[in-house]
């Protein structure tokens, strides 16, 4: 029941709505043009640290490890997580 009550529906709609202002096709071109693509497979890569950061924005009174959290669940469940 504690993972339900973290799951919340208005977390997921934060996260849907951040990556239909920012798809992922528009992230990974900013983060080409900037050439700050990783070179080597990283357990945060360049996209899912540009959602993260503006994650962070989002749910500011939490903390990194629930943030990553919320942003993880919330990628997988729309569609657009690092590795879509």
């Amino acid at each position: 029941m504690v993972k339900a009550a973290r799951d919340r529906l208005p977390d997921r709609v934060a996260i849907g709505v951040l990556t239909k202002t920012f798809p992922p096709e528009l992230v990974d071109a900013v983060i080409d043009q900037a050439k700050a693509r990783e070179l080597r497979k990283r357990s945060l890569p360049a996209r899912l640290t540009v959602y993260f950061t503006l994650a962070m924005w989002l749910w500011r009174e939490h903390g990194y490890e629930e943030v990553l959290r919320q942003l993880i669940d919330g990628l997988g469940w729309s569609g657009a997580g690092p590795d879509e």
